[in-house]
């Protein structure tokens, strides 16, 4: 059964506390994972995970989301969709050919977040269209961020409730949400997810 492999790395994971940004970092693993088996964070910023393929740019969304509103970080992954074997007790000791793709790929992959889809041919312009987003995504202040992620977090919400709950006019938020470009983002993810099934 197809995966997706996210490996990432926390950029200047040093500066300020761990404790500030790991507890939540865990948290966002916790929830696009079927366990916490299927995900790990080693050397202190680094991280891994196997998410499913339809949720995996979602989760490296909220990750870079998260990491800005929160601590002012950022983190660069590299994602890889493919078989991994199961059996294993924890995701570190996993094995198959995503796993190997998607280290090959963090190798390479000196900033925001680069994909080997297993699918011949249409890398390249995933990876451009993953360039945009990044671009986009990592020029949000950290107060936009926390929009984003406050939305992230209350996927339920129609917008008036969500201007209603930040205590904002509804014309405030949707000036707020546009100059994010989070409709374009979305859109983005939606179409590599969609090339990737």
């Amino acid at each position: 059964m197809k995966s997706a492999i996210l490996l990432g790395d926390v950029i200047k994971s040093t500066q300020g506390k761990y404790s500030v940004w790991q507890l939540g970092l865990k948290e966002v693993l916790n929830k696009y994972t079927n366990d916490s088996d299927d995900w790990d964070i080693y050397r202190g910023d680094g991280f891994q995970a196997k998410v499913h393929q339809n949720e995996v740019l979602t989760a490296a969304l909220e990750i870079k989301t998260f990491l800005k509103s929160t601590a002012n970080k950022d983190a660069r992954m590299a994602i890889a969709v493919g078989e991994v074997d199961y059996g294993y007790k924890r995701i570190a000791e996993a094995s198959g050919d995503a796993l190997v793709r998607a280290g090959r790929l963090f190798e390479e992959t000196r900033s925001g977040i680069r994909i080997d889809s297993g699918v011949e041919g249409i890398d390249e312009s995933l990876n451009v269209t993953l360039g945009l987003l990044t671009f986009i995504v990592e020029n949000w202040t950290q107060s936009q961020a926390e929009l984003i992620l406050y939305k992230i977090n209350h996927p339920h919400l129609k917008q008036t409730q969500l201007a209603e709950s930040l205590g904002i006019s509804q014309g405030t938020l949707s000036q707020r949400l546009s100059r994010t470009g989070i409709d374009k983002v979305q859109a983005a993810i939606d179409y590599i997810h969609a090339q990737i099934r």
